[in-house]
């Protein structure tokens, strides 16, 4: 007796449907989504502008307007504002797929489907994180602005670099305390440009993270709240949450390539040498960035909230297609994205000069 193909259960179709991917899709989706999510830290850095079309968008400066009591009588005073604007642009399509022969055992939801989901999911998050990341050096290199006018803006006050020197596993006790010095001139310094102490955070890398770790108690972070030492978390410092990555950028150049191999992110490249910042006005102003010779050298990444800026043209799309001529489900997750500082002082970098015996540059 022969039977219509729809006759036959498929595993993965969804409501009797004849197509195997559509449950498929749904469950590889959310997994690759959760992954991304998991892996996302400078995400909270950013905030994000959704395109319905186009490759920029122009973010508006301004100023501050001050106040003035009045005299009755008298004409109002107004102050006029300095209007600038921003221009970010998106990133072109930043793509991780895989083609795989064996759709069966995938759509059977097996540990296999999993691991591609977290690989994909961790990979796109990661680029995510590192042009953000990149964003927030940069707009810490923004340089002050000399104009009395401009120099009560957020661009005018300029970024925040604290440079340190850790003389290595010699003496681990010392380090921590140098650190943690540098984390009391960064908060020194962000009070005075009168920064808003709600939600200051200090991304670093492993090897700071456990200096501080294993110096907790020298810290005084064994406080209920402050630090766990069951979790391995040093989750605050002088008005700082303290978290760690690997995704802070190693050189000047974040290092994703095309398909070809050629260079990918170069508008995410963070300076070498003292210039002008690309693609900013300020009332007529000409915005000066320092440059940072080594980053590889750079020990911890400070933010705020809105420090960056995000344009989205295409938000994270999961797709899994069939294609008879190979015989696979070609499996791809994808976004066009672009990043761009908007709030120097929100920005800022720990800068550990010398751990090696090579000094590093910041040109100004």
């Amino acid at each position: 007796m022969a039977y219509d193909t729809w006759d036959m259960n498929r595993l993965g179709a969804l409501n009797g449907a004849d197509n195997p991917l559509e449950l498929f899709k749904i469950e590889y989706g959310l997994q690759v989504m959760r992954n991304f999510k998991k892996n996302l830290l400078f995400g909270k850095a950013t905030k994000v502008k959704t395109l319905s079309k186009g490759k920029a968008y122009e973010w508006p400066l301004l100023s501050d307007i001050g106040a003035k009591y009045h005299t009755p009588g008298n004409r109002i005073a107004v102050d006029k504002a300095l209007r600038g604007t921003r221009t970010i642009f998106v990133d072109d399509t930043l793509v991780s797929a895989t083609q795989v022969a064996e759709i069966d055992e995938l759509m059977n939801h097996t540990d296999e489907m999993s691991q591609y989901s977290e690989i994909m999911g961790y990979e796109l998050a990661k680029a995510y994180d590192l042009g953000i990341a990149a964003e927030v050096i940069k707009g810490a290199l923004i340089a002050p602005l000399n104009d009395a006018k401009a120099a009560s803006t957020n661009i005018g006050k300029g970024g925040n670099i604290v440079e340190l020197k850790i003389t290595g596993n010699s003496d681990a006790a010392t380090d921590a305390g140098t650190l943690l010095k540098a984390l009391i001139d960064l908060a020194k310094s962000l009070d005075e440009k009168e920064v808003p102490r709600a939600g200051r955070t200090i991304v670093l890398k492993p090897a700071y993270y456990w200096l501080l770790f294993n110096h907790i108690d020298l810290l005084n972070t064994l406080h209920p709240g402050i630090g766990n030492v069951a979790e391995g978390n040093v989750m605050k410092l002088v008005g700082f949450n303290i978290e760690m990555s690997t995704n802070i950028p190693e050189d000047n150049s974040l290092g994703f390539t095309y398909e070809d191999g050629t260079t990918a992110f170069t508008n995410h490249d963070i300076p070498s040498a003292f210039g002008d910042a690309s693609n900013v006005k300020l009332g007529g102003l000409t915005v000066k960035t320092k440059g940072i010779s080594d980053v590889s050298k750079i020990a911890g990444i400070f933010y705020m909230k809105g420090a960056v800026g995000t344009v989205k043209l295409k938000g994270l799309a999961i797709s899994a297609k069939f294609h008879d001529d190979y015989l696979a489900t070609l499996l791809s997750a994808r976004y066009i994205v672009g990043h761009g500082w908007l709030n120097p002082v929100a920005c800022g970098i720990l800068v550990d000069n010398d751990p090696d015996g090579t000094s590093v540059i910041i040109e100004s």
